[in-house]
């Protein structure tokens, strides 16, 4: 399923503090046509709980997280693979933190 990871801006502690991830609504437009929707929640009910799942896990083995590792959670929203052509725009957006735009430079099967 996953084609590509592209990662947008980093939001430090203090800045998540209070977002409601679970809450959180996603979005994936293609070509201008909304093709996926989902919220935080779709991810084990909050993506903070693949995190502590992940720890608890790798304390159990008596591994850890080192400082900085990029970790993802799942996804919150899925489309069906789709045949692109140059000059498309694939969005994410993620309500109250942003959205990543992606313009298509050449013709592609994702």
């Amino acid at each position: 399923m996953n084609v590509a990871l592209l990662l947008g801006p980093a939001f430090s502690a203090a800045e998540m503090k209070g977002k409601d991830l679970a809450g959180t609504k996603v979005e994936l437009i293609a070509a201008g046509v909304v093709g996926g929707a989902g919220t935080g929640a779709d991810v084990l009910g909050d993506p903070i709980n693949s995190i502590c799942y992940l720890a608890n896990a790798l304390g159990r083995t008596g591994d850890s997280l080192p400082a900085g590792s990029l970790i993802t959670t799942g996804a919150a929203a899925v489309m069906q693979p789709t045949a692109y052509k140059a000059g498309d725009t694939v969005v994410a957006k993620f309500d109250g933190l942003g959205e990543l735009v992606v313009n298509i430079a050449a013709d592609a099967k994702m």
